[in-house]
């Protein structure tokens, strides 16, 4: 049996889900109750596995000044809009 490594398809279920191949569940470590990430872009989605947040701690340098939580959503979502346009 040949497995196609590209380009396969999925279809989305009435509830929403799909079903990842299993080349790829396999290949990115996904197991049930793993978790992913989509990563929005202009006319496509990302989808990657979602990493922990030991995995990622110190990996951005701290603040500059205070900021409060209301003032960096406002920024992230700017950034956020500013990468889809």
């Amino acid at each position: 049996m040949q497995v196609l490594l590209q380009n396969q398809e999925s279809y989305v279920t009435q509830k929403g889900q799909i079903t990842i191949p299993m080349y790829l569940r396999i290949k990115f470590g996904l197991q049930q109750g793993s978790r992913v990430f989509f990563d929005v872009e202009k006319d496509h989605i990302k989808i990657k596995p979602a990493s922990n947040l030991a995995s990622v701690y110190g990996s951005v340098s701290p603040l500059l000044r205070k900021m409060s939580l209301k003032e960096m959503k406002r920024i992230a979502l700017e950034d956020k809009l500013n990468a889809i346009r």
